[in-house]
């Protein structure tokens, strides 16, 4: 069950009352109040490479580090870097975590890297009738309202 904000938030979004939110309602279409997007990842931190995380928290151990590496790219996508359990835990709290990570994003690292980072999940895009990745589609919806 949704939260009721949330409903809220996607009922302003498509300018409609929603009886049951449907995966369908958190998907940006045409008709909508505005351009928005919900971010697939579990958290704007999935988002950061894995090499550029080793060199930006340098708490995180050679163990934490060989564990995280075996990841597949759909685990990292919802891994919970300030969790408890010791092997998702990177040595830093959540306050840091929502502090440190965004800084992150303003270092020096390629967009190819990124873009490397998202390639595994894509989403169709009807215009183009083909499917792209979750960064190009963010950027064509920013290129929309620019």
């Amino acid at each position: 069950m949704f939260n009721k904000s949330i409903k809220s938030i996607i009922e302003f979004f498509k300018q409609k009352d929603i009886a049951v939110i449907k995966p369908t309602d958190y998907q940006y279409e045409h008709t909508d109040r505005f351009i928005w997007h919900i971010l697939y990842k579990r958290k704007i931190e999935n988002y950061i490479p894995l090499n550029i995380l080793f060199q930006n928290i340098t708490s995180i151990s050679d163990q934490q580090k060989s564990y995280l590496t075996k990841k597949g790219n759909d685990e990292l996508d919802f891994i919970e870097y300030g969790g408890r359990d010791g092997q998702f835990n990177i040595g830093i709290g959540e306050t840091k975590i929502k502090e440190q990570f965004p800084e992150i994003f303003l270092s020096a690292f390629s967009y190819r890297d990124l873009e490397e980072r998202c390639k595994h999940h894509k989403v169709y895009l009807a215009e183009a009738n083909e499917e792209i990745s979750e960064l190009e589609q963010i950027l064509l919806k920013v290129a929309k309202i620019v």
